[in-house]
């Protein structure tokens, strides 16, 4: 079974379901619940906050959430932050490597959910 994270409300809450609508999938609204089934697919559907949605993902209880870029960007950069502090980088020599993950490895991994969502939006697989 496949779990789609999306927000519970919020700005991408309406254009999620839409999305997922569209796509073909048959679901209730989720209207005061954590999660439903989808009638016609092996798909469930969590009702997140949207800073909780990349910790549901990291855990394996979701397998892709819809979140705003800028929930996306700030899990990246906690994750990367605690990796090169761990290997006891200096703050200065932090930012650098941040600078330069962001147009290495970041921004390529966000583009080609644009088509999909809107561009604030992207999809986290």
């Amino acid at each position: 079974m496949l779990r789609i994270a999306i927000q519970k409300s919020g700005r991408l809450q309406e254009d999620s379901l839409t999305l997922l609508k569209e796509s073909g999938l048959s679901f209730s609204n989720g209207k005061d619940q954590l999660k439903t089934q989808v009638r016609n697919f092996p798909v469930e559907i969590l009702f997140l906050r949207d800073d909780d949605i990349p910790q549901y993902i990291e855990d394996h209880v979701a397998d892709v959430g819809i979140v705003g870029e800028n929930v996306w960007i700030e899990k990246q950069k906690k994750n990367e932050l605690v990796k090169w502090e761990a290997e006891g980088h200096s703050q200065e020599t932090i930012e650098t490597l941040w600078n330069e993950y962001v147009p290495e490895h970041l921004l390529p991994r966000l583009h080609g959910y644009e088509l999909l969502m809107a561009p604030y939006a992207i999809a986290h697989l």
